[in-house]
């Protein structure tokens, strides 16, 4: 960790304040003019990320006497056991972001990722801002030194709004420790989507779901097939007059054999579960997407 950082606010008239800040500590300006600020914090070391949104410099708007904070949220690792991103592929179509990953681990403990889409330049472009998913410690992504997932993430804006965007991820350890930020700029498609030659979601009987599905990729670089269940809304959390939405995990399914059946019981019964989905991702982060909402059959 840094013993301090330099920030610097540049005013709408171009008055240009500096001074260093320790980390945990909170800088007051008083006598700034209305209108749209740039701040930035800058003496971050190598081994330390800038978190927030709006990485190192953001602009914020000030209308006096409201007041305006501005925070920066920086975590640092051992750079000894720091995570790295060899890979990152992404793409965005039906209000959905998928992508492929590759990272390695010094200590094999992989356990979170932390996506976003920004305009590029370290702004969200999203309604909800950064997502962390937590679980590459369990299953098939764990205690690897080099792990491979593709997955992807509802994001419900329209398509156009997010093309030339760039995908942003880090993945972190059991430690605390987190890779640097990777970027990816969505664009033309490279190769194909993978597709299904078979894919059904069928009830076995009152007791659970299960899901088959059989990828089909001329490419030949087929990654992940991941796994989204459609509840009735309410069942995973408050009612929002939208249908809840369930992962199967966190990392995608190399082997569409090994998907799990789905019990349902008292937690989930079988007059919640509407449908499941399935999206096929392969490498380049290209993915398409089936839904089955007929379990009878």
């Amino acid at each position: 960790m840094d013993d301090a950082y330099v920030y610097r606010v540049v005013e709408p008239n171009g008055r240009d304040r500096s001074g260093l800040i320790a980390p945990s500590d909170t800088v007051q300006m008083d006598s700034i003019g209305a209108g749209v600020h740039e701040v930035e914090l800058s003496h971050i070391a190598p081994n330390c990320v800038m978190t927030s949104d709006g990485g190192r410099r953001q602009q914020v708007g000030v209308t006096p006497p409201t007041v305006t904070e501005v925070a920066f949220r920086i975590r640092c690792s051992d750079p000894s056991e720091q995570p790295r991103i060899l890979r990152l592929a992404s793409s965005y179509h039906d209000g959905a972001s998928a992508f492929f990953v590759e990272a390695v681990d010094p200590n094999a403990d992989l356990d979170t990722y932390a996506w976003n889409i920004t305009d590029c330049r370290g702004n969200s472009v999203t309604p909800t801002g950064t997502l962390e998913r937590h679980g590459l410690s369990t299953g098939r992504t764990a205690r690897g030194d080099t792990v491979r997932f593709a997955v992807t993430v509802r994001v419900g804006e329209p398509d156009n709004r997010m093309d030339r965007r760039c995908t942003t991820l880090r993945v972190g350890d059991l430690r605390g420790n987190t890779s640097e930020i990777a970027e990816h700029r969505m664009g033309s498609p490279t190769g194909t989507a993978p597709t299904a030659r078979e894919f059904n979601a069928r009830l076995i009987g009152a007791s659970a779901v299960r899901t088959t599905v059989v990828p089909e990729d001329v490419d030949g670089d087929f990654a992940s097939v991941f796994v989204s269940v459609i509840l009735r809304d309410g069942v995973l959390g408050r009612a929002d007059g939208e249908p809840d939405v369930g992962v199967f995990n966190v990392y995608g399914y190399t082997d569409p054999t090994a998907i799990p059946d789905l019990p349902l019981g008292s937690s989930i019964g079988i007059e919640d579960v509407l449908g499941v989905t399935v999206d096929l991702i392969d490498e380049a982060g290209n993915f398409r997407r089936f839904h089955d909402d007929d379990l009878l059959q």
